[in-house]
Formats: structure tokens, C-alpha cells, sequence
């Protein structure tokens, strides 16, 4: 019986090595031939390999299939497919095996076209490889996996069950070939390349059909069509899983050493003749044989930047490697079709390296493109459970514990397939009984980013064991920074500012194709804009939507009470028609964004998928988030788009502030109060994250720059119903950007040390000159009106006709009461009322700070803080200015100019 050894765990290398892609896009204009010789690069040993005799290799093959016999004989009475039932072998396998999911049965149906190239588009990570692995067990057939891809070189080591290394060991074989060069004045050579390509193609043909019909041979006489077809693809996937003994090459590795020895003639007469057998025996079995190339990018940049093969159809047009491997393998007519998988940097990429061998085959491409990631959450949930339940069961993990462990995972993990796969994986090979602290180990290596959200789960768990450690090392970098540092400063600025607007708000940023594919390849996933939607950012470097209504008394038409002073307490009384509001959820919004995410130039707006990437960036780089908010104030053309810029700005200070980890500080060193209330300014504070538990209660937990549940730390909504599904969801950001029906620009929440209570803080920002520097008297009016908390969420009308100026108003105010109870989940707050400030007590505790960020001048009135105390300050609730030092100290001195440049006589006019 063969010996299973444990596949070995595989480096989560995110991103593609430089020498993975042609470091210059291909130019679909004619490239002419040059008329000098091109001097090759010098080689370690250039060869001519000497054949061996048809006996000779036939006695090397037999030599190794002896080796394999002991497999081979255990087919008759086993199956595959039982190898994969524990932990030690292959998620992905599992996955291919297992996974019955409609979006990923729509996908595999959806290669199914007879006769044709069926392109998978989709970026790395999305599922394209499962797709060609499911697709290969259902429909059989022989799988090709290229040597460069999105998991860097492939190696011994890495990636179990994504296929044979034979592929990288035919590029190597052809590139060390001495006859193997570019295009020069010699006509011939083309047609020579191509001869060196068909061999080496050939070869790998010869050693799968091989391996098939002996696996066909060994089976019992009455095994389905579907389990022999799914057996021959479980080999082909896994095949170093399935060596007689650790270490070494695999069968198809082997194989193909032997026959590239072989004179060519000879290795045809083994694909005639082993064909002819399979198709004659087995005609089921090879009724849909297809060919499936993963990972292909890297065969269809490989050679693009020299002419080593032209167009056959455009004859002055060189074409990459994937031309004539697609060619020479579909030419056989063994293959019924073939799936070509890779990532689209390019949106040409596979077009132009299939236009000639479509026109030659008399085929055409259909394009499958993959949605990213999970569909949603739920789906997600689904996945973890299903894979990791059993090990749960087996180490005897609590069903509470459990379930936070998936709520963690689906938070921090949300997007891709990949990652949440890869950690699945790994807590499934170590065996971890600390699963709490294995993820948050994960979460730090990949992303430099520290998980607040274990709780006592985490506490009770024992530290990690070294081999766990070691797991955890082997994961690699989100991140290929050496790639990164090459880019130019167009691209690395985009970076910069789509980190920062994701980070903040949630948002979308423009790039242009160049930029999009840049990123792809050296930074990480790319969520991208099917359409254009609030969501999406105007061009430049605005860090905001455009769609909140500016300071030019937009405020009054939505208001209907004039008087700050009328407004009324007792919201939530008389309230039975709560639902007939006679306003409606999304209020109309222009957005001015001026890309199209279907623009053929690849051009769109995005955000970075992966939390983890977003976090790693900011830790590498974290001045480059302060300076990219400067810039967008610097820059703004008009008031309003100083004022949008000027929003995430206040959100970026009041987490440098007051988000420090296991430490709290005084709202003093943000915010101004009135002197009667100035034991205010003592009280010591921290920002905290909430989040829904699995049992739909209000978690809180620290948060910050680097650490919290989730590096996103602020969420801008556009209308309440947005507000309310994102309440719904569960929340995990520090600070949210509520929608235009709600007065202030801000929401976020503090713990307070030694009190059990948490404060709401709602800030309202206002960007206040006027002309040549001055206050516009009407700020104070406005600001007053719009920084109550139920302003917008409120009832109006008599007692008996109450309606709700926003029909989902009565449960995002239940939501506030409902957070207002989370349980502090944190270990670093001590409840003692001797800790709070003289003059604090449970009567006059305040659960609701107004705050005003005011900019544009150099000093606000005298008696604005006097003001707004005698307007707002009541039970519960207290108004407070906000400091504008703290902006001097994170933004530098320039800031104070940034805000007052625009009511200069020279602006800037330039934009990024």
C-alpha cells in the first residue's frame, strides 16, 4: 500500500513574483522584426539532449510504474476520493471534492462548451482554480497548471492538489534548449521554436495518457463513467500527494524526464497508441476529454516581450507561449475543448494570445467570468462550518465558542475564497486546540494588524505550540514590496488613497487600467465597481462622496422645525403607525464619478478586497494615510469639496486620539467644554469598535490605527436604510458617516474608564469662512440645528398622527439604545466610580456628547461655546467644540492653510 505523506503546508504567497509578468504591457501595433542578431543571454549548459531507443524508454517507463504498482493494485478495492475524509490532505481537494454550492455547479456547467476555448477570467483568489478542478473531475480530461502563477514559483512544497509541476519542468527544458532563441533575420526560427514547443507539448501528453489508461486498467470492471473519470483527475490534481515516498517528483515529473530523452516519433507512437486504447475501452470516459490550463497568465506573458512566435494570422505580430501550447495540444483532436484559467491584468491578455489559434482551429473564445469571493456572508459562514465543525466536534470546542470562532473569521476574512480556505486549512493540519489565538497569529503575520475581538474565548485558550508558530511563519506576505517599491508614483499615490478611503469610509477610488493592473499584480485583490453608485468616488483626491448636501442651505429644506429649542424629547411615545413615514429611504443622489467599470481599457473605480492587505499598507506606510487626507484639502476647488475632504480628516484625528490600545485619554485633548461641565474634559476615554455576537448582542472592543476587529475603521452610509443595514450587519467599524437625514457627520462611541456606560459622541463639521477668512454668522445657527442625535430620527406631528420623517427611524434609534448595553468584551477597565472625575455621578452621566469640528477660520466666536451649551446641554447630552491642535499635530503646521486656501486670491488648480 502506498504511503500518504502528510502534504506539506503551502506559503499563502498573495501576490506574483516580478519575473511572473512581462514588466511591459503588450503593444497590439506591429513590432518589426529586427534585422541584427539579438544576443542571447549566456546559459549555464546549453544542450542538445541525446535520444534514447523506443526499449530504452520503454523500460525507463516500466522502471516507473514499478514504483507505483503497490497504488495502482489498491484502485481495484479502493477510491481515491476516501483519501481525502481527514485533515492531512488538501483542502482544496476537500473543496473540489465536496463543495456543492450553486454559483460554483453554475460556473463548472458554464465551462461546457463543446468545441470552443473557454476563457475564466477573474482575479486572484475568486475561485478559478476550483472551477478547472471541479470542472476536470466531472468532465474529465488532463490538466496543465503553468509554472508561474499566482502562488509564485511553484515548488515541491507548495500547492497540493492544483496539478503536476511537469509544466514548469517543460518551460525549463525548452528555455535550456540552444536552439531555442528569438526571431532573428532567420526565417526559419520561428518555425524552429515551434518544433521545440510540439516536442516538449508532446511529452506531456504522452505522460498523462500514460498514467490514465493504467488507472483505468487497475480499476474494477464495474466502477460509473463518473467515478473513473473522477479518479483519473484526483491523481492529475494530487499527484505528489499520492508518491510512493516523501519527497522527490511525482509521477508525471518522472515521466516526462524520460520521454523528453526520447526521439520525437517515438513519443507520438505512445500518444497514438495509448489514445487509440483509452478511446476504444473507455469511450464514456473520454467523451468530453478537455484540456484545462490554470494559472495561464503566466504562459500568456512568457517569451511576449521577445519574438520568439508570431501570429499566424497577423504574421508580423509576435505572440507569447500560450499560443502555440493551446495550438499544438488542441490540434491532436484528443480534446474536445479547452478551459484556460488565469487572472485578467490585462483585459486583452488571453484575446490576443488565442486570436491566431482560434482562426486556426476554427473555434471561437467564451469568456466565464468568476464573481469575486463569496457571495456573501452567509455563504462564507457555510463554508467555515462545513469544514471546520468536525474538528471542532473532535477537540470538543463549546458550540459558543465555536460559533464566535466563525463570526471572527467571517469578519476579518470577508472576500475571497482563498483566505478563508488557507486559515481553515492550517487551524485543520496543526490540529490548534487555541483556535481563537491561532487566527489572531494569522491576522498579525499577514497583515501586521492585531485582533481585539477574542475575548475571554481567547484568554481561556493556552499559548500556541512552536509547530503552530511555525505554520503561521510559512504563510508568507500579503504583499510583494519590492514589486511595489518599482511602481511609479501615480500608481503608488492611487495606493495610498484608495487605502485611505477604504480605511475611513468605506469607499471606492478611480484608477485607470494601467494603474488596476499594476495593483492586481503587486498588491493584492481588487473589488471593482459593477456600476456607477454613491459608493463610487469622484476623480481626485476628495476623500468623500460627493453627495452630502453642502453648507449652502441645503440643511433648511429638509428641516421643518426652524427653532433648535422645539425639539422634542419624547420620540419614541404615540409612535403605533411607525412605519408610514412620509419620507422615503434613499433620498436622490448625483454622483459625479467619471470612470466606467466597464471601460475596455480596464479603466474603473475599486477597493481593495482583503482587510488584510488594506492593513498591511497602512502599517508600512501609516504618514502616508495623514498626508493623502491633507492632500485632498489642499487641493479642493470649492468650500463643499474642502468640506467633504475635511470629514475623514476629523475621523483620522479623533482615532489617533483617542484609539491607543489597552490605554484610555482624556476628552480634553480633543474637545472644548463650557465651564459648567468642565470635569468633562477629565474624563478618560477609549474608542471603541461595536459588533453583533452570534446570539445578535452588542459586543464592544478597543479599537484603532493597527488594531480592533476590522482595519476598516469608518463606514460612510447614504441614506437610512443603508445606515440601518450596515447597524444590522453587525457594525465592527470605530466611527460611521450617517446619511443625510441625520445631523451629524459622525458617529462613534468611547468606554469610559471605571463606568460601565459608553458615550455616543456625534460630531457635526462645518467649514466656516466666508469671505477674506471670516465666521458666517449663520454656522452657529446651523451647526446648533443639526447636532442632535434624533434631529432626523425623529416623529412629528400631534400625539395622534405621529408619523416618522424616516420610516426606518424608530429602529436605528432602537439600535442606539441597544448599543448603548454591549458588553465590553476587553479585559482593561476597571468599574470604579472613584475613577471617574469630581462632579460626574450616575445622574448627570452624559450618554450623548454633540461635538463641533469647526474650520475655515482662525477663531470661532466668543460666545459660540456658550451658545450651543445653552442650546443643547440637558439630561444625558452635552455639547463640546472640537480642538483644532490636534489637526496641527497630526497633519502638520501646513493644515491650518489647507483649510483657510480656498478664500486666497491663487488656489491651486491642479488635481492628482
Amino acid at each position: 500500500m502506498a504511503s500518504h505523506s502528510l502534504a506539506p503546508i503551502k506559503p499563502l504567497i498573495l501576490t506574483r513574483t516580478v519575473e511572473a509578468w512581462s514588466d511591459r504591457p503588450y503593444i497590439s501595433e506591429a513590432v518589426p522584426i529586427p534585422a541584427t542578431v539579438v544576443h542571447q543571454p549566456a546559459m549555464a549548459a546549453p544542450y542538445t539532449p541525446k535520444k534514447d531507443g523506443p526499449e530504452v524508454t520503454q523500460k525507463k517507463i516500466d522502471h516507473v510504474f514499478v514504483d507505483y504498482e503497490p497504488f495502482f493494485h489498491r484502485l481495484m478495492y479502493h477510491r481515491l476520493s476516501d483519501d481525502y475524509s481527514g485533515g492531512e490532505a488538501s483542502l482544496f481537494m476537500q473543496d473540489a471534492l465536496e463543495l456543492d454550492s450553486e454559483a460554483l455547479n453554475h460556473r463548472v456547467a458554464g465551462t461546457f462548451v463543446q468545441g470552443q476555448i473557454t476563457v475564466i477570467n477573474g482575479s486572484s483568489g475568486s475561485g478559478k482554480s476550483l472551477t478547472c478542478a471541479k470542472g476536470l473531475l466531472k468532465f474529465g480530461g488532463i490538466p496543465l497548471t503553468c509554472p508561474i502563477g499566482a502562488y509564485g514559483a511553484l515548488s515541491d512544497e507548495a500547492n497540493a492538489g492544483r496539478g503536476s509541476h511537469d509544466m514548469r519542468a517543460a518551460v525549463e527544458h525548452l528555455e535550456q534548449r540552444s536552439q531555442f532563441k528569438q526571431i532573428t533575420a532567420d526565417p526559419e526560427q520561428e518555425a524552429t521554436n515551434r518544433r521545440l514547443v510540439k516536442e516538449s507539448c508532446m511529452c506531456l501528453l504522452a505522460s498523462h495518457l500514460l498514467v490514465i489508461r493504467k488507472i483505468l486498467c487497475s480499476q474494477p470492471h464495474d466502477l460509473s463513467c463518473e467515478k473513473r473519470k473522477e479518479e483519473c483527475g484526483i491523481f492529475q490534481l494530487d499527484a505528489m500527494f499520492f508518491r510512493p515516498t516523501p519527497g522527490g517528483q511525482d509521477i508525471f515529473q518522472r515521466l516526462f524526464k524520460v520521454l523528453q530523452r526520447a526521439p520525437h516519433d517515438v513519443v507520438e507512437d505512445f500518444v497514438e497508441n495509448d489514445w487509440e486504447y483509452v478511446d476504444c475501452h473507455y469511450p464514456d470516459v473520454v467523451k468530453d476529454f478537455s484540456l484545462w490550463v490554470d494559472e495561464a497568465q503566466a504562459l500568456a506573458s512568457k517569451f511576449d516581450s521577445g519574438a520568439h512566435f508570431l501570429s499566424t494570422t497577423k504574421p508580423k505580430k509576435p505572440r507569447p507561449l500560450l499560443t502555440p501550447v493551446v495550438e499544438i495540444f488542441m490540434e491532436r483532436k484528443i480534446f474536445k475543448r479547452c478551459v484556460i484559467s488565469g487572472i485578467s491584468v490585462s483585459p486583452q491578455i488571453f484575446n490576443v494570445a488565442l486570436q491566431s489559434s482560434t482562426a486556426r482551429l476554427n473555434s471561437r473564445i467564451v469568456e466565464l467570468t468568476i464573481a469575486d469571493g463569496f457571495l456573501d456572508k452567509e455563504e462564507q459562514r457555510r463554508y467555515i462550518v462545513h469544514k471546520l465543525r468536525p474538528w471542532a466536534d473532535e477537540i470538543g470546542i463549546s458550540e459558543e465558542s465555536f460559533d464566535y470562532l466563525v463570526l471572527r473569521m467571517t469578519i476579518i476574512l470577508r472576500g475571497r475564497y482563498r483566505l478563508t480556505a488557507f486559515c481553515s486549512e492550517q487551524i485543520l493540519r496543526t490540529g490548534t486546540k487555541s483556535p481563537h489565538r491561532f487566527v489572531t497569529a494569522v491576522v498579525l503575520a499577514l497583515g501586521n494588524f492585531v485582533l481585539t475581538d477574542g475575548g475571554k474565548f481567547e484568554s481561556a485558550e493556552s499559548a500556541l505550540s512552536k509547530r503552530e508558530e511555525d505554520a503561521i511563519k510559512a504563510a508568507g506576505q500579503m504583499i510583494d514590496w519590492d514589486m511595489f517599491e518599482e511602481f511609479d508614483q501615480d500608481t503608488k499615490r492611487s495606493v495610498f488613497e484608495m487605502v485611505t478611503r477604504f480605511l475611513m469610509q468605506g469607499l471606492y477610488t478611480a484608477l485607470d487600467g494601467n494603474q488596476r493592473k499594476l495593483i492586481e499584480v503587486g498588491i493584492g485583490h481588487l473589488t471593482v465597481a459593477e456600476s456607477i453608485s454613491p459608493r463610487v468616488v469622484p476623480e481626485g483626491p476628495v476623500i468623500s462622496t460627493n453627495n452630502a448636501a453642502p453648507d449652502d442651505g441645503a440643511d433648511e429644506d429638509n428641516d421643518s422645525d426652524n427653532d433648535s429649542d422645539d425639539i422634542d424629547d419624547n420620540d419614541d411615545s404615540d409612535d403605533d403607525d411607525d412605519d408610514n413615514g412620509d419620507t422615503t429611504s434613499e433620498p436622490p443622489l448625483i454622483v459625479n464619478a467619471t470612470t466606467d467599470a466597464k471601460d475596455p481599457s480596464g479603466a474603473g473605480a475599486a477597493y481593495l478586497t482583503e482587510l488584510l492587505t488594506v492593513s498591511a499598507v497602512m502599517a508600512k506606510y501609516p504618514e502616508r494615510v495623514a498626508d493623502t487626507l491633507l492632500q485632498g484639502m489642499r487641493l479642493g476647488l470649492n468650500n463643499s469639496m474642502n468640506g467633504f475632504a475635511y470629514e475623514p480628516q476629523i475621523s483620522y484625528v479623533a482615532a489617533k486620539v483617542h484609539g491607543h490600545r489597552d490605554k484610555f485619554t482624556s476628552l480634553g485633548n480633543l474637545y472644548q467644554f463650557h465651564a459648567e461641565v468642565a470635569f468633562m474634559a477629565d474624563l478618560q476615554v477609549q474608542l471603541v469598535a461595536m459588533f453583533k455576537g452570534p446570539d445578535g448582542k452588542w459586543r464592544a472592543t478597543q479599537a484603532g490605527p493597527g488594531f480592533g476587529p476590522s482595519p476598516q475603521m469608518g463606514y460612510k452610509v447614504n441614506s437610512p436604510k443603508e445606515f440601518l443595514e450596515h447597524l444590522d450587519d453587525g457594525g465592527a467599524t470605530c466611527i460611521v458617516n450617517p446619511d443625510v437625514y441625520h445631523g451629524g457627520d459622525h458617529i462613534r462611541w468611547y468606554k469610559v474608564l471605571g463606568s460601565k456606560h459608553y458615550i455616543m459622541v456625534v460630531d457635526q463639521a462645518k467649514l466656516s469662512a466666508g469671505k477674506d477668512g471670516e465666521f458666517r454668522p449663520e454656522m452657529l445657527k446651523k451647526a446648533l440645528r443639526a447636532n442632535d442625535p434624533r434631529r432626523y430620527y425623529k416623529t412629528k406631528g400631534p400625539s395622534k398622527k405621529r408619523k416618522w420623517l424616516v420610516k426606518e427611524g424608530k429602529k436605528i434609534l432602537k439600535c442606539f439604545e441597544e448599543m448603548r448595553k454591549a458588553e465590553d468584551i476587553d479585559s482593561n477597565n476597571k468599574y470604579d466610580p472613584a475613577l471617574l472625575p469630581p462632579g460626574l455621578t450616575e445622574e448627570n452621566f452624559p450618554h450623548t456628547i454633540c461635538g463641533f469640528a469647526l474650520t475655515g477660520t482662525d477663531q470661532p466666536p466668543a460666545g459660540f461655546v456658550s451658545e450651543m451649551h445653552r442650546v443643547l446641554n440637558r439630561p444625558g447630552q452635552v455639547p463640546a467644540l472640537m480642538l483644532e491642535e490636534p489637526f496641527e499635530e497630526l497633519f502638520g503646521t501646513s493644515w491650518r492653510f489647507a483649510t483657510t486656501a480656498q478664500n486666497r486670491a491663487t488656489r491651486p488648480v491642479g488635481r492628482m
